[in-house]
């Protein structure tokens, strides 16, 4: 049942809801009407029996009477009769009762009728009243009995409606309660779709609240409180983030000249040389690391700080080829952009190239002396495709779910690198170039994929929009 709609639930609920009260209904009214015309059938008896009581107390002759009556029963009304005597003889019978057996026949000592229904040979479904009749010649038994056949054929025409047209009317509930359960759930579906468009770049966005008095309202409310307090939990670290680059830039640049001017200096020992080689070393990588989470936290910002242009990304890629040539001729590395016509969409520039040069320089950095990269430019749809091929070391399918992730080094130790490779032959990485990517690629609405194409080592698949949605 959990996997079940609510909508769905509403309407089935409402429906044996509505089926239980129908069904009981149906049943009060078949069961009035049956005893609303047995009592006015048993009421036609009684006083048929009443009448002929008065008229046979006093007679002398009851035999004759009880026969007048019986006859006239036969010709004028609905009711047949059948009189017995003291002896058990029968005085009279309506022809209709001929079939009826004698044992049915005996007498009744109470003075009032007794009421029946039962099956009698040749006449069918009869109601029978019972009783005895003082006469000057002793006790006479009488039986009348009314034909049912018109009113069992009246309650099997009422009960044939009320048992076709429950069913009707109940699949007319389930259509109605879900149509109305699907109105009244229809702005949780507005409320739905507006939170799923509500994202980390775009939190200063709120749910409609059309009416704040009712429980949708009340969960709007709700909802746009939790973003706010998420907005403000974002603007925090974004602007952490941005503090601690600037703040950590000046000194960083101040131990990293000093260490320059150290160097410089033409009395320095080796062992001072070789210290103030690995500060100048550690300041490059902080710089980097401050250069990346100021750039992370840019790219993290809102979409509208976006600085649309026409891109032609065969001329972009060219330019970051020739900005990372010395560091490719320097590995001996084979780099080929391939591509099957023009490409040009309408993004950021400066994201767009900052994605290119990320993946290259990853390529570049992780490809051993002598080893393969390719570009692959493709147009399909709205949408063009790149990839980022290389022959490097390969990453670990344990690694392929959290390589996005800020920080993570899926190449800071043995685990990460291919048996024929030592770690130490590749340069330290700061784990956030591809966060870096994938934050811009969000913004841009783009996509990226780590995905398997052999016999390339390590190939990432990045989709962007031609034109921004």
């Amino acid at each position: 049942m959990n996997r079940i709609s609510i909508r769905w639930r509403i309407a089935v609920w409402s429906t044996l809801a509505f089926g239980i009260v129908l069904f009981a209904f149906a049943a009060l009214l078949y069961g009035m009407l049956y005893r609303m015309h047995y009592r006015q059938v048993d009421d036609g008896l009684k006083n048929r029996f009443e009448k002929v009581r008065v008229d046979l107390e006093t007679t002398t002759t009851p035999d004759q009477n009880f026969a007048n009556w019986v006859r006239k029963f036969g010709k004028h009304l609905e009711i047949s009769g059948v009189a017995v005597a003291p002896d058990g003889r029968i005085v009279a019978a309506a022809n209709s009762l001929n079939q009826m057996p004698d044992s049915e026949w005996k007498t009744i000592v109470q003075p009032g009728p007794v009421f029946d229904s039962q099956m009698i040979p040749g006449f069918g479904h009869g109601r029978l009243a019972r009783g005895s009749i003082e006469t000057p010649t002793g006790t006479h038994t009488l039986i009348l009995v009314a034909e049912m056949e018109h009113i069992d054929e009246e309650l099997r025409g009422v009960a044939k409606v009320l048992w076709s047209t429950i069913p009707l009317m109940l699949v007319m509930v389930v259509i109605v309660s879900y149509v109305l359960a699907m109105k009244a759930l229809s702005p949780v579906e507005q409320l739905t779709q507006r939170s799923n468009e509500i994202t980390a770049e775009n939190l200063h966005q709120r749910l409609p609240v059309p009416n704040p008095h009712d429980e949708l309202g009340h969960l709007a409310k709700t909802i746009n409180s939790m973003i706010s307090r998420l907005e403000k939990s974002f603007a925090e670290v974004r602007r952490f983030s941005d503090d601690a680059s600037h703040e950590l830039r000046t000194p960083v640049t101040i131990i990293q000249s000093e260490a320059e001017m150290g160097l410089e200096l033409t009395d320095v020992q080796d062992e001072a040389s070789t210290r103030f080689k690995s500060i100048l070393e550690e300041c490059s990588r902080l710089t980097a690391v401050t250069s990346q989470l100021l750039a992370l936290s840019r790219s993290e910002s809102s979409a509208a700080g976006m600085k649309l242009a026409s891109i032609d990304l065969e001329a972009m890629a060219e330019e970051v080829i020739r900005s990372l040539q010395p560091r490719i001729t320097g590995r001996q590395l084979s780099l080929a952009l391939i591509r099957n016509g023009p490409m040009k969409i309408e993004s950021d520039q400066e994201r767009v190239r900052q994605v290119f040069h990320n993946l290259l320089e990853n390529s570049i950095k992780y490809t051993p002396t002598g080893g393969n990269i390719e570009v692959v430019l493709t147009h399909s749809s709205n949408l063009v495709n790149i990839e980022f091929r290389d022959s490097g070391i390969g990453i670990g399918a344990e690694h392929s779910d959290r390589i996005f992730d800020r920080f993570y080094k899926a190449h800071s130790g043995d685990e990460g690198l291919s048996s024929q490779h030592d770690q130490n032959s590749f340069p330290p990485s700061t784990g956030l170039g591809l966060s870096i990517v994938r934050s811009i690629l969000d913004s841009l609405g783009g996509e990226i994929e780590l995905i398997e194409r052999p016999p390339w080592r390590t190939v990432f698949q990045v989709s962007l929009p031609t034109k921004p949605s």
